[in-house]
């Protein structure tokens, strides 16, 4: 069982951030490289969702996800996660639209791919940016519990079973004693990632390469 917890903690935790870190860049890559009218239409609508409130949508995505066979699964809450919205949409965003041309214009003359253009020069460039918001989306989906229960409840997570023993458990799990250790325990494992990476993410960040 803790083996169990493990493996969909991580699965949960580290899938999920790096889904949050590589998709909203795509969305925001092309916005910024490509003048089209999709491009526009694009910024549009995901600004209207950071603006608009979305109440009781629940029970709505959860008969959807019912009905396509995705609920209660961890390619399910993939697909979930890949909307490519969002804050950092537009942190990308602005990132992209700051960085040099030269580039672009260098590597079609040598004959590049538009995607190798994207994977092999922008997103390089922008690795400490995606690893900061990488390491953000982690700390956020570790402490999560409320998205395993409503939408994966036969994954649990670390959190998951956290919260579900404080609420459910026995009575041992009353003393506030064993719950601060617990609690102790479960952040360990952000505390020595933030440990590495503070100095490193968003180091020497630079805006194209003049």
């Amino acid at each position: 069982m803790r083996s169990e917890f493990r493996r969909n903690t991580l699965l949960y935790t580290v899938g999920g951030a790096l889904i949050y870190a590589v998709m909203p860049a795509i969305a925001a890559y092309l916005c910024a490289k490509y003048n089209y009218k999709l491009s526009g239409i694009l910024v549009t609508i995901y600004t209207l969702m950071m603006c608009m409130p979305i109440v009781g949508s629940v029970p709505f995505e959860l008969t959807f996800l019912r009905n396509v066979g995705l609920y209660d699964s961890i390619w399910g809450n993939y697909v979930q996660k890949m909307t490519g919205g969002g804050m950092y949409f537009f942190v990308y965003l602005a990132y992209f639209k700051g960085t040099s041309e030269t580039y672009r214009e260098a590597a079609e003359l040598d004959g590049a791919s538009q995607f190798r253009i994207m994977a092999t020069i922008y997103f390089p460039l922008a690795v400490k940016v995606m690893g900061t918001v990488f390491l953000v989306q982690f700390v956020a989906l570790w402490n999560d519990y409320q998205t395993p229960l409503i939408y994966m409840s036969g994954y649990p997570t670390v959190s998951f079973g956290l919260n579900y023993n404080m609420v459910y458990g026995d009575a041992n799990m009353k003393d506030i004693t064993a719950i601060m250790s617990i609690v102790i325990l479960t952040c360990l494992p952000v505390t020595v990632i933030f440990m590495f990476f503070q100095n490193k993410l968003l180091s020497n960040l630079t805006m194209g390469g003049g």
